[in-house]
């Protein structure tokens, strides 16, 4: 059995790879891989085992899943253009479901989430109070720690410091440690549906909810999170407000739970910088930078241990002796050619960027 895992695989691989008819013919010839019709009977067999999976674990009611899922495009160009034969492009959904690991029961309530709502404390939220919650030294030090990376990533001459910048990472800026672990996930059948048009995404949540296995009774009273990129997103809430006038708790979507993928956040945030210096330090307005670089020379810094070598306690004195650098374009010093050139050594650039309220790392100066 185990000797035609191989090949198995081999054609699964050629399959989703859309690789040429000639290919499988080929291989199932010499023996490499089995033939088309074998790998297409060996897909079919795994879906059916996975949808069997899906749907035992969804009766558990100690389990649920996490929705993802997006439009799809594939362009079919015909093999002849004739009268009537044109390229075409194929519209549909995929989606895929991840379980949803360590999570509290009551947290995805429907009755829960309503009666929050009712209580309304989202009109007692203000900004202040938003800016409260947030940890801005972690941010800091984080932030800090990601220019230093690209440095001992970039630097040659900096190399050597890569294995305390991560260690760094795992122990000053680490808040809550997760321990590693294999999330299952398994593909749903694709749908011919466009999520742009509000009836035809209704039609592809309702379809991905049966293959998983769901019953209007099943999903009465629990939340199923569904995620995608912003314009998922926005059309999901979109649909919830068109649909919070029917008679059913299944009708009015009150068990579908939209939320916007993290990568999107993250990735809608940073193509809106355009600078890729903080304000603070832009060497765009010199008294500003120079105003800034004495703010940070003012925040307390962490001594170096007693044990460290005298080089990395001269460098720790000298960096705090560092006046404002001159922001003022000069030539580059002879072996520094990789530093900014209003920067004068390596420790004033670890200071201008903000690194003071970390451990410092000794430097060769």
């Amino acid at each position: 059995m185990y000797a035609k895992l191989l090949p198995l695989e081999k054609g699964i691989l050629n399959f989703a790879c859309r690789a040429n008819r000639h290919l499988y013919n080929y291989d199932s010839r010499v023996g490499n891989a089995p033939s088309y019709h074998a790998i297409y009977e060996a897909l079919k067999t795994l879906a059916t085992r996975d949808l069997a999976e899906i749907h035992k674990l969804t009766l558990d009611s100690n389990w649920t899943w996490i929705l993802r899922f997006d439009n799809v495009q594939h362009y079919v160009r015909p093999r002849s253009f004739r009268i009537g034969r044109e390229s075409t492009m194929k519209i549909g959904t995929a989606a895929t479901i991840f379980e949803f690991e360590a999570f509290t029961t009551s947290a995805l309530s429907v009755e829960d989430k309503k009666k929050r709502l009712a209580e309304n404390k989202r009109q007692e939220l203000t900004f202040q109070k938003l800016m409260e919650m947030m940890d801005t030294n972690h941010i800091t030090n984080v932030c800090a720690l990601q220019w230093l990376r690209i440095l001992v990533n970039y630097v040659p001459c900096l190399e050597i410091y890569k294995s305390g910048v991560n260690q760094l990472y795992s122990t000053v800026v680490a808040k809550k440690k997760l321990p590693p672990r294999k999330t299952r996930l398994f593909p749903l059948p694709t749908n011919g549906r466009n999520e742009t048009i509000t009836s035809e995404l209704l039609s592809a949540i309702l379809d991905f909810v049966n293959e998983m296995g769901y019953t209007e009774d099943r999903l009465c009273g629990r939340l199923l999170l569904a995620g995608g990129d912003g314009l998922t997103y926005e059309h999901m809430v979109l649909l919830k407000t068109y649909m919070q006038f029917h008679d059913t708790e299944f009708q009015r979507l009150d068990w579908l739970q939209p939320f916007l993928e993290t990568w999107h956040t993250c990735w809608t945030d940073l193509s809106c910088k355009g600078n890729p210096l903080p304000p603070r330090l832009s060497i765009s307005n010199s008294a500003s930078a120079s105003s800034a670089f004495r703010r940070l020379l003012r925040l307390p810094m962490h001594l170096p241990p007693s044990n460290a070598s005298s080089a990395s306690r001269c460098v720790f004195r000298s960096a705090t002796r560092l006046t404002p650098p001159d922001l003022s374009p000069a030539p580059a010093s002879r072996g520094m050619s990789h530093l900014p050139r209003h920067i004068s050594s390596p420790a004033a650039y670890l200071i201008s960027c903000g690194t003071t309220r970390l451990p410092l790392i000794p430097l060769r100066v």
